[in-house]
């Protein structure tokens, strides 16, 4: 019996379909169609981590992002409910309530995203499932800037820049394609798996490299005033995490199975903005 037919059968149904969901690249996921013993027709979804195989095994990642979801909404965040987790398969699964709603960005995206994004930081650490620490950008800049940003890689060494130490609840890996909407409201923030501890300005400056690439400069605009209006927080050092999720980015696209079209725009949006944030370091 495949992972789907088991899946169907221990919620109490017996599987009618099975759709690919588009989304992330480092997981497969699955919307399951159940017939259900009533007469009833149930939709879940089922998210095999690692399955993509490039980000690595999933066994691990399966049960955290599990736990994590199940935490997350039980603090009221608008999250997909987990349903059940499979850990002993050779592929390792966990099954969470399937939510209807668009990955389109309704013209108040940007604004509903920094509210949103503020809600996440304010989540308290305690009692929350173990979480990996996030990658000081100093240290990790150098490394994704390569030999072919020479010029950045002298001009950062010739600055000193410290960042204010900072342990929050993070997203990880938060852009418009993992949030969805319905009659311009959030109803689920998707895919956990990249959660972690560490600086709020990783996640912010995560998300205006993504809204960059969609709504241009403006959109990034009102993302970034209205995170800092709810969140109250000194966004000083934002340059710093800019610069590394733009050298980041360039440095692993190939790997998104972008469209060669998309691939360049993005990559002149990234570039602009790695130029923009380095700017402002060097003020």
């Amino acid at each position: 019996m495949g992972i789907f037919e088991e899946t169907a059968k221990l919620l109490g149904g017996v599987l009618r379909g099975h759709e690919p969901l588009v989304g992330g690249v480092s997981a497969r996921v699955t919307a399951l169609d159940l017939a259900l013993p009533d007469g009833g027709a149930r939709r879940v979804v089922i998210r095999e981590p690692g399955a993509a195989e490039w980000k690595g095994p999933g066994r691990q990642t399966a049960r955290r992002e599990f736990d994590l979801l199940g935490h997350l909404h039980g603090a009221g965040l608008p999250v997909p409910r987990p349903l059940l987790v499979g850990e002993d398969g050779e592929q390792p699964f966990f099954v969470m309530e399937f939510v209807e709603g668009t990955r389109d960005l309704p013209p108040n995206g940007p604004a509903r995203m920094a509210e949103l994004l503020a809600c996440v930081h304010a989540l308290p650490l305690e009692h929350a499932p173990a979480l990996p620490e996030r990658e000081d950008p100093i240290a990790g800049l150098p490394e994704f800037l390569g030999p072919d940003r020479a010029q950045l890689r002298a001009r950062l060494a010739e600055r000193t820049v410290e960042l204010t130490p900072r342990r929050t609840f993070l997203h990880g890996d938060f852009w418009p394609g993992n949030v969805l909407w319905r009659d311009g409201e959030v109803v689920a923030l998707l895919d956990w798996e990249d959660a972690a501890v560490g600086d709020p300005l990783s996640d912010v400056a995560c998300c205006r490299l993504e809204l960059r690439y969609v709504v241009g400069a403006s959109g990034v605009d009102v993302f970034t005033r209205r995170y800092a209006e709810r969140s109250q927080r000194n966004l000083g050092e934002l340059p710093i995490w800019d610069a590394y999720v733009a050298a980041a980015a360039l440095s692993s696209m190939g790997q998104w199975g972008l469209s060669a079209e998309r691939e360049a725009h993005m990559r002149r949006e990234a570039e602009i903005f790695l130029g923009e944030a380095f700017r402002a370091l060097m003020m």
